[in-house]
């Protein structure tokens, strides 16, 4: 915490009650999704035809 009036704020909010199911789940509307290449398939068909790194002995 850089200020003052931040830790206050930060330490206030523990003092409000707890979210509602409803209010817990907006945020994750707005999730970003970090996997987005497992869910594509062109790319995770492209991962499929990529050669192999090293060449097997």
């Amino acid at each position: 915490m850089r200020s003052i009036g931040n830790v206050e704020r930060n330490a206030a909010v523990g003092d409000e009650p707890p979210l509602t199911a409803e209010q817990f789940a907006l945020p994750a509307e707005h999730r970003w999704q970090r996997n987005f290449s497992a869910r594509c398939r062109w790319a995770a068909a492209a991962l499929r035809r990529r050669p192999p790194r090293y060449a097997s002995v």
